[in-house]
This record gives C-alpha cells, sequence and structure tokens, in this order.
C-alpha cells in the first residue's frame, strides 16, 4: 500500500479518482493529475510510451523520468513542473496537455540554481517564505527531503 502518484506523491484514492498504472512503464499517476478523464479498460500508456520513447528530457528540470506531457513548442516537461512553474498552463485542462507558456518563463528564472541538484537546467521556483532565496526544480523538490 505504499504507491504514490508520481505527479502529486499522495497514494489515497477515490472512487472517481483511481491510480492507473502504465502498461508499459508500470508509472502511477491519479486519473485527476494526469487528465485520464475515464479508467480504460483494457491497456493503459502513459504519454511518454505512447510516443514509443523512454529517452525524453524536460524542458523545465533534469530529471529524466516521471510523468511527462508534450508541450505546445513540441518538447516535452513533466505535469509536476508545469503545475509549480507559474508561467506555464495546460491548454486542455481536463486532458491536462498541452503545456504551454514556456515562452513566457522570465529568463532570472532559468538562471538560478536548484538547491537540490545544483544545475542551472530548465527553470526553478523559490521558495514562498519572505527572505527566503532557496531556490529549487519543483520534480526535484518532491523527491527529495526538502519541504
Amino acid at each position: 500500500d505504499d504507491i504514490v502518484c508520481c505527479v502529486c506523491f499522495n497514494g489515497d484514492v477515490e472512487e472517481s479518482n483511481e491510480i492507473v498504472f502504465c502498461d508499459k512503464c508500470n508509472i502511477a499517476v491519479h486519473q485527476a493529475c494526469y487528465g485520464i478523464t475515464s479508467l480504460p479498460e483494457d491497456e493503459w500508456f502513459c504519454r511518454r510510451c505512447e510516443k514509443g520513447t523512454r529517452d525524453l528530457s524536460c524542458a523545465l528540470c533534469p530529471n529524466r523520468e516521471g510523468a511527462f506531457k508534450p508541450t505546445t513548442d513540441g518538447r516535452w516537461a513533466h505535469v509536476v513542473c508545469a503545475m509549480w512553474i507559474p508561467e506555464t498552463t495546460f491548454v486542455d485542462s481536463n486532458r491536462m496537455e498541452p503545456i504551454g507558456g514556456l515562452d513566457k518563463i522570465p529568463a532570472a528564472r532559468t538562471k538560478l540554481t536548484c538547491t537540490v541538484c545544483g544545475t542551472k537546467e530548465g527553470a526553478c521556483i523559490q521558495c514562498s517564505v519572505p527572505q527566503c532565496c532557496v531556490a529549487f526544480h519543483p520534480v526535484c523538490a518532491a523527491t527529495s527531503s526538502l519541504r
């Protein structure tokens, strides 16, 4: 029972919001967290596996594992990153794709160094506590002990 959604990192389920597993890579996501509008009757594949590649990189962070969705500019990004980067949006909020607004991310956000992974790759967000300047990628923060 330690199964958690790789978008919200929570394992709670409800009748209308089950955790679904990709039949190819076994990634676990809540229906609502990944934009699955109805439970699949047979096989279900995440968008990454539908594309047929494991070699994707997130346009917003250096992490290569997780729940990806296509972006409006032809790249890919984590659903988690898109949820937390203020400038990004989901064009279709029900299907949670494509991810738009990457062109609206200010250059200053891409120059921040992630406290967790130590890189400036992608775009970071900063702590919301006043006078705290800690910067991090959403996926890095979620998968670390940073709270």
